[in-house]
């Protein structure tokens, strides 16, 4: 990238390269560990619902806290806080590498989601904050390459290194990682100035009761494993949660700092789109999950294999998200995402034909479809 200003070029250019480590690693997180379940599954001995909380709590725990470290990073400097998420992802991605147990490791998966939410949050915002006003078009597009990158590559990468060295190196690779990443950091992004703290008020009240809905509501979902919708366990909590999310709204309405700006998410499309992505999620996280149980723990692939099939998908949303908006611009927003949501459930559909005789390749072309949909349609 050629930065505007010569002086803020060299600096720049480093702390780019730093923080654009660490918001790899933080979005590798997310898809590295799906290669790895079926290893974890058979070392601890767990059922589904362990290894669905492996994987949500450090998703909930990043999610509940973004925001509001996006408003203590205006209070007490972003560096600041973003240097405390390097080390609580550390130290999680320390305690997941070590863990005796699934419930130790869930713990670390939610100390390491702590860490993601400050450092997933105030990075681009300390980069924005250092670079000349002509160069940040160029400096979103950069980032949304990693950001990509990081998802494209991360079953290739968890593959490679469950395979090679072992389940716990997914994890220990991140410790070594931001060993690097910590001490750039340090040297070449600017403190925070006084004069550039802002005095915003964080609604923690807000923010505990997001974050109690999330756990409630998944925490039902995942006893589906060994219970019916009808029993207890399930929509009890369920239920509870949905009571929070009753008395977030009015908390919200009545906050003095709500979490957000309420009122822009009326706005059409933004309700239509965040219920469609609310499905997506809630489908695509469990066909993931299923998929690399089933092709390592039923088909037999090797961790690598099953890291190469689902690679279909992250590539094809990489190829066909820059595409998007050129068709959307000819045809429309409704009818581009209604193509891609088509394609999306036609790879879902040709997944779910999947039997015990069904080759990579096969898999591969019904997740490279799946991807195209995701590539035509998320953006």
């Amino acid at each position: 990238m050629a930065w505007t200003n010569s002086h803020k070029r060299s600096t720049s250019t480093v702390a780019l390269f730093a923080l654009a480590v660490g918001q790899f690693l933080v979005g590798l997180d997310l898809s590295v560990m799906s290669v790895a379940l079926p290893s974890i599954q058979a070392e601890f001995d767990v059922g589904m619902m362990q290894l669905q909380w492996a994987m949500m709590s450090y998703m909930v725990a990043g999610a509940a806290l973004a925001v509001p470290f996006g408003a203590l990073g205006d209070n007490l400097g972003r560096r600041r806080l973003y240097l405390f998420g390097t080390a609580a992802f550390v130290i999680g991605s320390a305690v997941s590498a070590l863990a005796p147990d699934i419930g130790v490791l869930i713990f670390g998966r939610a100390v390491q989601g702590i860490g993601s939410g400050a450092m997933g949050t105030l990075a681009l915002a300390m980069l924005v904050a250092m670079v000349a006003r002509a160069d940040i078009p160029k400096l979103i597009g950069l980032w949304t390459a990693v950001v990509s990158g990081a998802a494209a590559l991360g079953p290739l990468i968890g593959g490679g290194l469950v395979t090679a060295f072992g389940w716990r190196w997914v994890f220990g690779i991140n410790v070594i990682l931001m060993a690097m990443v910590i001490p750039l950091v340090l040297k070449e992004v600017p403190s925070d100035s006084k004069a550039d703290r802002e005095n915003k008020q964080v609604d923690m009240l807000g923010a505990a009761l997001l974050t109690v809905a999330m756990i409630l509501i998944a925490g039902g979902m995942s006893f589906l494993e060994n219970y019916q919708y009808s029993d207890p366990v399930v929509w009890l909590p369920v239920a509870i949660g949905f009571l929070v999310v009753g008395i977030l709204a009015t908390q919200q309405r009545r906050s003095k700092n709500p979490l957000t700006d309420w009122a822009a998410l009326r706005v059409a499309p933004i309700p239509a789109t965040l219920v469609i992505l609310v499905i997506l999620g809630m489908v695509l996280s469990g066909a993931m999950l299923q998929l690399m149980l089933l092709t390592q723990n039923v088909l037999g692939f090797t961790p690598l294999i099953a890291g190469v099939v689902s690679f279909g998908t992250s590539l094809m949303v990489v190829v066909f998200s820059p595409i998007s908006p050129k068709v959307m611009a000819k045809i429309g927003l409704g009818l581009t995402t209604t193509i891609g949501l088509f394609l999306t459930a036609s790879g879902l559909f040709g997944l779910a034909t999947i039997t015990i005789s069904t080759t990579p390749p096969e898999i591969m072309a019904w997740m490279a479809l799946m991807g195209a949909g995701l590539g035509f349609g998320m953006p």
